[in-house]
């Protein structure tokens, strides 16, 4: 099924799931000018960064992944 995101009013975080959310599977932000689709269905979208590195850092994403976001 997927998930699309256009051209969000902020900057915006998201984090893709695997169906049973045991696995994340996709991460990255979303500049105001973009637009964002996956066919992952399990996404969670965060406006809030430190929120959303620690649902990441939380889930085995390393800190040195998320260097330069």
């Amino acid at each position: 099924m997927g998930k699309k995101l256009v051209q969000p009013e902020q900057i915006t975080y998201f984090i893709c799931w695997d169906d049973s959310r045991s696995e994340v599977k996709s991460y990255s932000s979303i500049n105001t000018n973009q637009t964002f689709e996956t066919y992952w269905s399990v996404v969670d979208y965060y406006t809030d960064k430190s929120q959303w590195e620690t649902v990441l850092l939380n889930n085995g994403v390393s800190s040195d992944d998320l260097i330069g976001y």
